[in-house]
């Protein structure tokens, strides 16, 4: 079973991607891969090099660190300049703290590129630890708030 949450509504919803017929296994598969080692180079910019070669190497470099990465079973994910953790329980807690922050810095016209990030991080990190029973106690009780959602996907496959 997976746990996805729906980003717009912070729901979370169960696949269980074994009951997923193999071409729609292979295509997730192929789709988040290609999606992951794409996105880890995107710091290099080309105009950062004078030779085409060390772009290359640049990007390649980044590509292999994160295979590497993903390989030793690394599978963190980075938002806002800080690892997210891929356990459901603890991205939960980290989200509702970056949220409840974020209320808070809206309420006094605050926001995260006037305050810099390492500020923002420090902040969550803080009402996190500070609030930690309150907030794992609302993080366990949205995943324990789970919809299953059952997807027809007939329309779309040849029988």
């Amino acid at each position: 079973m997976t746990k996805i949450t729906i980003n717009k509504t912070q729901e979370v919803i169960d696949v269980k991607f074994s009951e997923l017929p193999e071409v729609t296994q292979e295509f997730i598969v192929s789709y988040g891969l290609r999606q992951i080692l794409n996105d880890c180079h995107s710091s290099v910019q080309k105009k950062d090099f004078e030779d085409n070669d060390e772009f290359i190497q640049a990007v390649t470099n980044k590509v292999e660190s994160k295979l590497g990465a993903l390989l030793s079973g690394d599978i963190t994910t980075r938002k806002a300049g800080v690892r997210m953790p891929t356990d459901p329980l603890q991205a939960m807690i980290l989200t509702i703290a970056r949220d409840e922050i974020k209320t808070a810095m809206k309420a006094k016209g605050l926001t995260i590129k006037a305050i810099g990030n390492e500020q923002y991080n420090t902040l969550v990190e803080g009402h996190k630890t500070g609030n930690l029973e309150r907030i794992t106690t609302e993080a366990q009780a949205r995943i324990n708030n789970v919809r299953q959602v059952e997807v027809d996907l007939s329309e779309w496959l040849e029988e």
